[in-house]
């Protein structure tokens, strides 16, 4: 059974200090009902670029309650200090920190949803560590953050922080259909990309051959780097090696194996949500998402617009080695978890033992 728990809630009031431009959270301790045992996070574990920011919204505007993130430089109020989720906590410095929005209270939860990306993954580094994870070190991913700091100077900097474990209760673990997922990684690339360096887009368009280009880049930069290292055996490079972006699927799948590996470690409650849930039984997801957080729903969710899917950008050939690759890959929990969108283009699984 889910503890549906009273909400603290903090609110704000104008600066006291007359060098200060930010708003102050007031910070309350918290009662009895809500101490510290009772409160904790909620990860929200997802590969980048599978559906985090539509969740969170969606929690967000179901519940009325706020929600968080490891990452305490996203948000509007760029020249303000990241705000602490659990202010009375001891180390609450290192996070996780609240997602605030100017003019809306701020109300959070016993069971806080957080986003983590478990350290997520940069689509160019190809340095031999970038693909090489352990569950330790990608435990120590998912507790990682940054906050926005103000110095004695007014001058915004950042720091890296980390959280203990122990403040993890519960986990959401997303799916997307790895297909659109790493279409969706190339455009975020594309995003990243558009300010600095207009020229990139030029060579790497927003289509189905600007992705197959950079697919092609992206390949020649990481089998040298793959084919390196030493648990990257021969049947799993000879099953790699005709993979459209090999880098983007390797860590696709590397990502969900040690997701799964790190929530049995933990032994705490686990969901699985996949992305697609969201446009063929949006009611029945949305409220076994918020069951699972033991929130009350209270408002309406934003509509949920997924009328684009990519498996266009491949040919059929691409598609059975992407299959064949991530069959060979996977662990036995992903591949229970994939391999509907894969069983067009492959035919007996052989996943790993976890």
């Amino acid at each position: 059974m889910l503890l549906i728990g009273d909400s603290l809630k903090i609110e704000f009031k104008l600066p006291i200090d007359d060098n200060a431009d930010r708003i102050i959270p007031k910070q309350r301790r918290l009662t009895s009902s809500q101490d510290k045992d009772a409160v904790g996070v909620v990860w929200l574990m997802s590969f980048p670029n599978s559906g985090t920011s539509y969740t969170i919204d969606a929690v967000r505007e179901l519940t009325i309650t706020t929600t968080a993130t490891n990452y305490g430089l996203e948000g509007a109020m760029k020249d303000q200090e990241s705000t602490p989720a659990f202010p009375d906590m001891e180390e609450a410095k290192n996070g996780p920190f609240l997602h605030v929005t100017p003019g809306r209270e701020i109300n959070i939860p016993k069971l806080l949803l957080t986003k983590t990306h478990c350290g997520g993954y940069c689509s160019s580094c190809m340095a031999p560590q970038m693909f090489i994870e352990t569950p330790r070190s990608f435990m120590s991913g998912c507790l990682r953050g940054q906050r926005r700091v103000i110095d004695e100077e007014s001058k915004v900097t950042s720091e890296f922080v980390s959280y203990s474990s122990d403040l993890v209760k519960k986990v959401v673990h997303i799916f997307r259909n790895p297909f659109d997922n790493v279409v969706a990684r190339f455009h975020l690339d594309r995003k990243l990309q558009a300010q600095d360096h207009p020229d990139w887009l030029d060579t790497y368009p927003n289509n189905r051959e600007g992705f197959r280009k950079w697919c092609e880049q992206l390949n020649d930069s990481a089998a040298p780097v793959l084919s390196s290292i030493r648990w990257v055996d021969q049947s799993l490079m000879d099953a790699m090696k005709d993979v459209p972006c090999m880098s983007e699927f390797y860590r696709y799948i590397q990502w969900h194996n040690l997701a799964f590996s790190v929530t049995s470690d933990l032994q705490i409650p686990c969901m699985l949500l996949h992305y697609e849930d969201y446009s063929t039984r949006f009611e029945d997801v949305t409220n076994e998402l918020t069951d699972f957080l033991g929130l009350e729903q209270v408002g309406k969710a934003p509509e949920f617009i997924n009328d684009k899917t990519y498996l266009d950008y491949y040919t059929e050939q691409d598609k059975r080695n992407i299959a064949r690759f991530i069959r060979e890959y996977a662990t036995k929990p992903t591949w229970q978890n994939v391999q509907h969108y894969l069983s067009d283009f492959v035919s007996e699984p052989a996943p790993m033992e976890a």
